[in-house]
């Protein structure tokens, strides 16, 4: 009896890219560092590009250094959770790339001089869901992750894999969260990258960033609704899908001083970018 060639699955409509992404989630024949460089440096070449005269060459290396290591977990947990859309795609990573201020911040900054604990525990005190100053909730909750989730409401809204060996072993975020940091006095959990890639990729799936913490399911604002299969996503569109994550796509973008954008306008830019990068990797249909 003849073997029959097992069929091909394609994922995205672009065979390249089902190779990469499966690779990227483990699975399927691993590809050499040589092709790892070769999909990983043209996406972190863009951002190199993007601050060339906008800081030193030894930050933009620190940056790039931090990129080359972000992005390709993204894509892992895009894979993992079906955001396979090539506009969906390039819409996280650019997003990731504004929340952490170009991949620097995994979280929020306190003011110069300040303790930590002390300014996130004054500045975030009584509001959503947190408890008053002396719990320390406001620095618990504080803006942390590839997206900088911040209140012990929002924290709330998703369920973890506490241990990555194990993706049965679900917890909810916020309850982690505070346990590692009353118990174990580990207060950057939610900055593990296993960790932030889900809060990141699932939230945008699902639309949790933006839905009542009371309402189950799925949120009104969430990636299938901005990216449509065999549409080609136009500034228009990237744009609107900030409102995914946060309603601040008209508030001006100081990123690069130069450039006189919204917020909205930036990450729009940055997204098609990332987009064309997919699109040269992908080749033809």
């Amino acid at each position: 009896m003849e073997n029959e060639a097992e069929e091909e699955i394609v994922i995205t409509g672009y065979p390249v890219l089902d190779k990469i992404l499966r690779w990227f989630n483990g699975s399927g024949s691993p590809l050499d560092d040589i092709l790892k460089l070769a999909y990983i440096d043209p996406l972190v070449a863009t951002v190199a590009e993007e601050l060339r005269d906008v800081l030193p060459a030894d930050e933009i290396q620190k940056i790039t250094t931090s990129a080359r290591n972000i992005i390709p977990a993204i894509f892992r947990k895009c894979f993992e959770y079906g955001v396979v859309n090539l506009g969906a795609v390039a819409y996280v990573l650019a997003t990731a790339e504004h929340e952490t201020d170009y991949w620097r911040d995994l979280e929020e900054q306190e003011e110069p001089g300040s303790d930590p604990v002390e300014y996130f525990s004054d500045k975030y005190a009584n509001l959503y869901g947190n408890g008053d100053k002396a719990s320390r909730d406001g620095y618990i909750f504080r803006g942390q992750g590839l997206v900088h989730v911040t209140f012990r409401d929002n924290y709330g809204k998703f369920m973890v894999d506490t241990d990555p060996s194990n993706i049965t072993n679900l917890k909810n975020f916020a309850q982690y969260v505070e346990e590692e940091y009353r118990q174990r006095g580990n207060s950057k959990v939610a900055q593990r990258l296993d960790i932030a890639t889900q809060v990141l990729v699932q939230g945008m799936q699902e639309g949790y960033f933006q839905k009542d913490k009371n309402n189950p399911g799925r949120g009104t604002d969430y990636l299938d609704k901005y990216f449509i299969a065999g549409k080609n996503p136009t500034q228009s569109d990237f744009i609107a899908a900030r409102i995914i994550v946060n309603d601040d796509a008209n508030a001006p973008s100081v990123a690069i001083p130069t450039r006189q954008e919204t917020k909205g306008q930036k990450i729009a830019r940055r997204a098609d970018t990332y987009l064309q990068k997919l699109k040269s990797f992908a080749g033809s249909r």
